[in-house]
């Protein structure tokens, strides 16, 4: 899943999405539901905005930027080098 430019809202599970994930810079995805990225890798160089409480097991790369707003456990073995956020919520 190739997120090039724009907004993407995942609002419900996507358990079956397992192939990888990139946010390009520019562009932004916000996850409101648990599981919203189903079990890809995330390659974040734009905006993930995590906004469901959840543990995420994605494994998250890149050096984009990572806002929290909920209370989000990360237990992937995560490369990310970028900015995170945490926010009220997070």
């Amino acid at each position: 899943l190739n997120v090039n430019g724009g907004d993407l809202a995942l609002s419900a599970a996507n358990g079956g999405l397992s192939a990888s994930t990139h946010i390009a810079s520019g562009a932004s995805v916000t996850q409101s539901a648990a599981n919203a990225l189903g079990t890809s890798a995330v390659e974040v160089d734009g905006t993930l905005n995590l906004t469901a409480a959840d543990t995420l097991a994605n494994v998250l790369s890149g050096a984009g930027v990572i806002n929290t707003e909920a209370a989000i456990s990360l237990s992937g073995s995560n490369s990310f080098s970028g900015t995170q956020s945490i926010n009220a919520g997070g």
